[in-house]
């Protein structure tokens, strides 16, 4: 059955390019009749267009860069909800909502105002735009109920993983520690990435300041 389908979209593929060529000389020539010997020739053109656009498409499936983002972007797309790392103020008219899985993740149920998923904070506004700037060597001291789970992350072609606040460890290779609780890998994520890890519930953080404890019911911002 397999190769029936095959031969039943390698006719079509034929038969379309066929037939635009055919519209294509009509107009060009403005000919209402076409002699057999030029639609031999066209179907020629057909089946030599078709057997050198099978191998191209393969070569532009493993070589060509994937991404989220259209080639060539002509101004029809909308911008939609997701992650970046970057937020740029006022830079979009409208905002799509996008369903997409984002992750999934293996543990055990906890309650839902515990599912806070950090990935990044911003640290600097340089009047358009928030971004990610200083790299602070901070090591605080984490106490509280720790918790394991495992996920599975979507392609989000960009450096950071998500993990349950506050991380403890994240099991992972060539992971980048860029902020206490921030992960980042060595390169964008471009295929689905399954980590694990252990986080904090309940914690207590203790930054520089031994005596000053800021718990997991109070705002912290890095």
């Amino acid at each position: 059955m397999s190769w029936v389908f095959l031969i039943r979209v390698c006719l079509i593929l034929i038969l379309t390019v066929f037939s635009i060529l055919i519209i294509t000389y009509t107009k060009e020539t403005s000919h209402t009749f076409i002699e057999r010997k030029i639609l031999v020739e066209l179907l020629r053109y057909a089946l030599i267009i078709t057997i050198c656009s099978i191998p191209l498409s393969f070569l532009f499936f493993f070589f060509l860069p994937r991404t989220p983002y259209p080639l060539l972007d002509i101004g029809l797309t909308k911008a939609k909800t997701g992650f970046t790392s970057t937020v740029n103020l006022g830079s979009v008219a409208s905002i799509e909502e996008d369903r997409t899985v984002v992750m999934r993740i293996t543990m055990n149920r906890i309650q839902d105002n515990q599912l806070y998923w950090r990935m990044i904070t911003f640290d600097t506004f340089d009047g358009t735009k928030w971004i990610k700037k200083e790299n602070l060597n901070l090591k605080p001291t984490v106490t509280g109920e720790k918790i394991r789970y495992t996920v599975l992350f979507e392609p989000s072609f960009e450096n950071y993983i998500a993990v349950l606040d506050f991380p403890s460890i994240v099991f992972l290779r060539n992971l980048i520690l860029e902020y206490p609780g921030v992960y980042k890998t060595e390169s964008p994520i471009d295929k689905t990435l399954k980590y694990t890890a252990e986080s904090y519930l309940n914690f207590n953080l203790y930054e520089s300041e031994p005596s000053k404890i800021l718990s997991s019911n109070s705002e912290i911002n890095f």
